[in-house]
């Protein structure tokens, strides 16, 4: 039965229904796209405050934890000392291509970031003083990640991961899709 011997009803229900299709997956995109955009910005709040709070625990190190008018180094503080960290986050200080110190918050203890992801915190940044998303590899995953240039020397770096963000976006996908 070909498309002219349709008649007008059955023509106007699969018009209507394939226009309907369309609408409803042009909502879903940008429902989930929306809902996406709306996490990063909550999570490049909560990378801001990560780097603030590095910030605040090395500038606390060199005043507090170190002799007068000494530099905070890793070697005086490792970074997994350094309290005011989220879960899952990392913290780095990259000085000339190599990372000097790191952390991984993890549980139940932080750690150092693993080689292979130092390999990327190093190729990243310089200057990213504005979230941006990074996939740390291995078990990490992808990171929203900021640094800032230390006045001391070396790039300070903090990322917040993005796992949680990742699967609320996949169930409001698959909600959206059944």
């Amino acid at each position: 039965m070909s498309f002219e011997n349709w008649t007008l009803r059955r023509r106007l229900v699969v018009g209507v229904s394939a226009l309907l299709g369309v609408v409803i997956v042009l909502v879903g995109v940008v429902s989930v796209g929306t809902v996406r955009a709306s996490l990063l910005d909550l999570v490049d709040a909560q990378v801001t405050t990560a780097m603030s709070s590095l910030q605040n625990s090395t500038e606390r190190a060199r005043l507090h934890d170190l002799p007068a008018k000494t530099e905070w180094t890793p070697e005086a503080k490792p970074m997994v000392d350094f309290a005011g960290q989220a879960g899952g986050s990392v913290i780095a200080l990259v000085r000339d291509g190599e990372v000097i110190d790191s952390a991984f918050f993890g549980e139940p203890d932080p750690v150092e970031v693993p080689a292979a992801s130092q390999d990327v915190l190093i190729g990243e940044f310089s200057d990213a003083s504005s979230p941006h998303t990074v996939d740390l590899g291995g078990d990490l995953g992808s990171y929203r990640m900021m640094s800032v240039v230390r006045t001391a020397g070396g790039v300070l770096i903090a990322g917040i991961p993005l796992a949680s963000v990742e699967t609320a976006v996949a169930h409001q996908a698959l909600g959206i899709g059944l």
